[in-house]
């Protein structure tokens, strides 16, 4: 009874007074800072009017309005006193996508292993990389397409190889007398395959300007579209392909003579990109490196139409039927990097999304199992400090515009307590 009686006493006694009681009673020296817990305030007797304001202000700290540091999958310890520049993101992007070596292992073992089934049937024939692994804007989900240049073999053969690639445990199907689905790509036999070959150099080599800009927002618009499911003919959606074709023809029209550095011009042309097709009339325009002699929208009877560099016949987008929702998404892309710009000190109803302009519009909880690989793989991550002081200056740029290429190499008001904190309540 006496025990109850006293847990009903303590029961009745407000947090305060239960605490200054022991240390009244007992001598016990608890919280000497205020603490918040569950909403309420427990205040107790400092020992020293010194030791309340250390714990207060190391209390305050933890309590920081804003972050000094953030990290993304593809770019580690961003400081915003340096500033948040998408265009950096953007080349720390390009360089977080490349394949690994684990990867490119894997990709030049299906090669090589094709190349030994087919020199049973053809020994002058020779497999190649094409799509976006020989472009070089592969994602690691990407399929692998390949073509078997110089094949003279009869259709029976085709049917050999297709049955010696299951029995090495590969989903194969023959879909004619010269094509082949292989892991989800393709293996297409040609006697002539130089209009294939043609297409690759050409886009690997536009991929390659810029110290890899072009490829690195390739890469970024790519992983927008499929990361909802708008990539890839069998979803309805673009090809690695034709995505590259299309940065490029972008790229085409908006770099100067004497280009920037690559962190600057990839912040404009991400930009442009998802400015331009954004509003893409698909029902009257034709993507296209060249203008061909008509002037007219090629390709009539499909939905979207990307030409090659090379003839207006040959549509890259065949089968793509989602092309509203891929502007939809391009466009959603463009506002969500435009609220970033917009942001600084004397707005106060800019309510940004993610921790940095580009993981606001890419998802990236599913991208930290590849940046802990990269990491163990290669100990320089790119991080903050992978690009020069010429990138965080803004003079050789000239003037000061609304574009993100301005701001992407210079010290901008993201930097603020107030946009910063604006960024963490959303």
């Amino acid at each position: 009874d006496l025990k109850l009686q006293f847990l009903y006493f303590i029961g009745t006694l407000s947090p305060t007074s239960f605490l200054r009681m022991s240390h009244q009673r007992f001598g016990y020296g608890v919280y000497t800072a205020p603490i918040q817990i569950a909403g309420s305030s427990l205040g107790c007797y400092p020992s020293s009017l010194n030791e309340s304001e250390e714990r207060e202000e190391r209390y305050s700290e933890v309590m920081s309005p804003y972050p000094t540091n953030v990290s993304t999958p593809w770019i580690r310890n961003l400081s915003f006193a340096d500033g948040i520049a998408i265009g950096r993101e953007v080349i720390a992007f390009g360089t977080f996508f490349s394949p690994t070596t684990d990867e490119q292992a894997k990709r030049d073992q299906l090669r090589r292993m094709l190349q030994q089934c087919v020199s049973i049937h053809c020994a002058c024939s020779t497999v190649k990389f094409i799509g976006s692994v020989g472009i070089g804007v592969a994602l690691p989900t990407s399929s692998i397409d390949l073509v078997v240049e110089g094949w003279s073999a009869t259709p029976d053969a085709v049917t050999h190889i297709a049955s010696l690639l299951r029995d090495a445990g590969h989903q194969t199907t023959q879909q004619s007398d010269n094509e082949l689905s292989l892991n989800g790509g393709r293996v297409v036999f040609e006697s002539d395959s130089s209009a294939e070959r043609k297409l690759v150099h050409n886009l690997k080599r536009r991929m390659d300007q810029l110290d890899g800009a072009v490829r690195a927002v390739t890469l970024v618009v790519r992983t927008i579209l499929s990361q909802s499911n708008l990539d890839g003919k069998e979803k309805g959606g673009l090809s690695g392909t034709a995505i590259a074709l299309m940065v490029a023809a972008t790229a085409a029209t908006v770099v100067p003579i004497s280009p920037p550095p690559a962190c600057v011009i990839a912040g404009e042309l991400l930009t442009e990109v998802l400015k331009v097709y954004s509003k893409w009339d698909w029902a009257k325009k034709s993507v296209a490196l060249v203008s061909y002699n008509d002037h007219s929208r090629q390709h009539p009877d499909d939905p979207v139409s990307v030409c090659t560099p090379f003839s207006g016949e040959v549509n890259l987008a065949e089968g793509c039927k989602r092309h509203v929702q891929i502007s939809a998404m391009l466009s959603y892309a463009n506002l969500a990097t435009a609220q970033w710009e917009k942001s600084d000190a004397s707005t106060t109803e800019i309510n940004c999304r993610g921790v940095t302009p580009l993981s606001s519009i890419v998802a990236h909880k599913d991208l930290w199992d590849r940046s802990h690989l990269i990491r163990r793989s290669f100990p320089t991550h790119p991080s903050s400090s992978d690009f020069g002081s010429s990138y965080m200056s803004s003079s050789s740029i000239g003037g000061v515009g609304n574009s993100i290429m301005t701001k992407s190499c210079s010290s901008t008001s993201l930097t603020t307590p107030s946009s910063v904190r604006r960024m963490r309540d959303t």
